[in-house]
């Protein structure tokens, strides 16, 4: 167990979340945390609000946004904001925005959207996916690449833009109307 004066705000489970600043390695083990910043955070059966860490090591933890200034590993841990300046690597865990410079690893885990220079995918599910170089390994599932993306998109605007001048040629024949009255 840290000393006092490495972690501030320490909290037991069940109490309110606090905040916690340090600059050197920090595990935190079966707290609620608001705020980490910390060299190397080792989070395990916690939940973190904003983690900002050199490398970030998550078990069993949920947290709203991550960002490691090198490599981020989940195990069986969700993010809703994940970055990282290297590398990430999701094992059994899930992520709504993952993004990395270098390399996005995904075994048995899922994500909305992916954003990295390199990705690989074991067995997991992607949602949008944009990386230059993509190896998809057995019972993984990609529903949009930027390709699709775009062609949704542009059949959505289309749409909305269709139902825009529907609306506005029935409103103004009815407003002209009116004004003649």
């Amino acid at each position: 167990m840290p000393s006092d004066e490495s972690l501030q705000n320490e909290t037991t489970p069940g109490a309110e979340t606090e905040e916690e600043t340090t600059p050197v390695s920090t595990p935190i083990d079966k707290r609620a945390v608001m705020r980490v910043e910390t060299g190397e955070a080792d989070v395990r059966m916690s939940a973190v609000g904003y983690l900002a860490a050199d490398s970030a090591e998550v078990k069993m933890s949920p947290t709203a946004f991550t960002y490691a200034r090198e490599s981020a590993e989940l195990k069986l841990s969700s993010a809703n904001l994940l970055a990282a300046g290297n590398d990430v690597h999701l094992q059994y865990s899930g992520g709504q925005v993952v993004a990395a410079k270098n390399d996005v690893r995904l075994e048995m885990a899922a994500a909305g959207a992916v954003l990295s220079r390199e990705a690989h995918v074991d067995r997991g599910l992607v949602g949008l996916l944009i990386a230059s170089d993509v190896e998809l390994g057995e019972g993984t599932r990609v529903l949009l690449r930027p390709a699709g993306a775009a062609a949704l998109g542009a059949g959505f605007a289309g749409g909305v833009f269709l139902a825009i001048a529907l609306l506005w040629k029935l409103f103004s024949s009815v407003l002209k109307k009116r004004g003649d009255d």
